[in-house]
């Protein structure tokens, strides 16, 4: 199979994840890895030898054999780049957020078809093996009418990239919400309080109104000692829970149907009213990678392509209105 040329836009944190599994790909000849930062020449030059490091995104995107790059920068430059790309004829996968605003987003989707270029997101639990399961699961009516989503997402120490914890942590939630259920919301509220910075949300509790009476609410913070990655479905069949960070078993599914329960009559439930499925273990981040290559080798719209970048960015401008409207804390 011949090899695509690629170029990683940003060595930080999760740079540097892009760079152990793009240069683990047998398909990918990862040529150039770009970051402003001089410190980090160093450290890329160590681990990947064969990686040619630079602190200009220009070099990166007017070599010819670079058909398609990663953004893995600071949130507030991923439109420019981003535009820089799609301008320079490359596929083009962002890290999350994807954008900024919604008028960001739509104007790189709308270069990106008009160009024939793929466009992804980095929506990253979209390629989670057990969030497939459960869409899955959702869609052969084994779980019944979902009916509330509740998703927690904690973690200590704010984050670097100059946004606040909606964007930061949030949006990871709606892709999943997005992936899962694929409605439009009815209603958004959000409510946050900033004890950092003032004006930059480090607390978020964010409630959606879904058709066909459903609920979803989303609770992130930076300030939590203790962190989570939780999603609870309840349904009219069945409960399950998700605990990402659990070590093993991390799904969970509870056999007493909601409506069942609330009128009385409990269904037939699993020995232990639990039963906890195997799901083969895979990186989501190589998942999203080979789905990049694929989309890109193939001309194919990316599970996290326009549609879902739209959605999402809609939804988390909407709940960005709505904290704004509440005033600063």
């Amino acid at each position: 199979m011949e090899t695509i040329g690629m170029g990683l836009i940003g060595a930080g944190r999760w740079g540097r994840n892009y760079l152990r599994v793009l240069t683990a790909l047998e398909e990918v000849e990862l040529r150039w890895c770009c970051d402003t930062d001089p410190d980090r020449a160093a450290l890329v030059g160590r681990l990947y030898p064969r990686v040619r490091y630079t602190r200009s995104s220009e070099e990166v995107l007017k070599d010819a054999d670079v058909m398609a790059v990663v953004i893995a920068t600071p949130p507030a430059t991923h439109y420019p780049l981003a535009k820089e790309a799609l301008s320079a004829s490359k596929h083009v996968l962002v890290e999350k957020p994807f954008a900024l605003s919604y008028s960001q987003a739509k104007e790189l989707v709308d270069m990106a078809r008009a160009r024939g270029l793929v466009l992804m997101a980095g929506h990253i639990m979209e390629y989670h093996p057990v969030v497939n399961w459960v869409r899955g699961y959702i869609a052969a009516g084994e779980l019944g009418k979902p009916r509330y989503l509740h998703f927690r997402r904690t973690n200590y120490g704010r984050s670097l990239a100059g946004v606040s914890v909606l964007w930061d942590l949030v949006v990871h939630d709606l892709s999943i919400l997005r992936f899962l259920l694929d409605v439009e919301p009815l209603m958004i509220r959000a409510e946050g309080v900033s004890f950092l910075d003032r004006g930059v949300h480090d607390v978020v509790g964010l409630t959606l109104w879904l058709p066909e009476n459903t609920l979803a609410q989303v609770d992130a913070m930076w300030l939590h000692p203790v962190g989570a990655q939780t999603m609870t479905v309840i349904g009219e069949k069945r409960t399950l829970v998700f605990d990402d960070l659990r070590a093993g078993d991390k799904l969970r599914i509870y056999d007493r149907g909601l409506l069942g329960k609330l009128r009385g009559h409990r269904p037939p439930a699993y020995r232990g009213d639990v039963w906890i499925p195997y799901i083969e273990p895979r990186e989501p981040l190589q998942n999203q990678c080979e789905h990049f290559l694929r989309c890109v080798r193939r001309g194919e719209e990316p599970i996290t392509g326009a549609r879902d970048i739209l959605w999402v960015m809609q939804v988390a401008e909407a709940a960005q209105r709505s904290l704004d409207l509440a005033g600063p804390h």
